[in-house]
């Protein structure tokens, strides 16, 4: 199944947890928890919403919050009972898409620099993430100390630290493989 069709998951998920989330709500939650492994943009949270509720997954309450009108939604049994089957499910291999994968693996069409700065950038980008998933990992058990989910976040966590830390020692292995060849080509661009 592509990502687009597991996003009613995602979504239900969230309401499970949060009852009552707007999508607003629901885009600030994921966007605090799952964004670094599952993100979903306001403009596929809506639409998942109506779709939701249509098949009585879910039910919409229109209602006025801080002057504004605003819709909040909370999980059916229904909607219950299709997350908890979905979980049940064996899980697909991802296919991620990297930009920068994409690029290095074309790097014989740019200069050795060119290939050096993306990587760089990366591995940067990386690091700046690893650090805020370590953060994380600190502050979850001071925050939801007696939360049934804390260990299941603190594994996705994990999980998102080591893939960090793979793709720095990636980089790093990636950057010297670039430097030699830049040395043997005596390449100056």
């Amino acid at each position: 199944m592509a990502k687009a069709n597991k996003s009613r998951y995602a979504v239900l998920g969230i309401l499970a947890n949060a009852p009552g989330s707007s999508g607003y709500d629901i885009r600030s939650i994921m966007k605090g928890s799952t964004d670094y492994f599952w993100q979903e943009t306001f403009s596929s949270i809506y639409p998942v919403l109506d779709a939701l509720e249509k098949e009585n997954l879910i039910t919409g309450v229109q209602g006025a919050s801080s002057g504004r009108n605003r819709k909040a939604y909370n999980i059916t049994k229904k909607g219950l009972k299709a997350l908890q089957s979905w979980l049940m499910e064996d899980v697909e291999l991802e296919q991620g898409r990297n930009e920068m994968l994409l690029k290095i693996f074309f790097g014989e069409l740019n200069s050795i620099s060119s290939n050096i700065k993306h990587i760089e950038t990366y591995k940067s980008q990386i690091s700046a993430r690893k650090l805020v998933l370590e953060q994380t990992r600190l502050n979850l058990p001071k925050k939801y100390p007696k939360d049934a989910g804390l260990p299941f976040w603190l594994m996705t966590v994990e999980f998102g630290i080591c893939r960090m830390q793979a793709s720095i020692e990636w980089s790093e292995y990636a950057l010297e493989k670039l430097a030699k060849i830049k040395k043997q080509k005596g390449v100056k661009k």
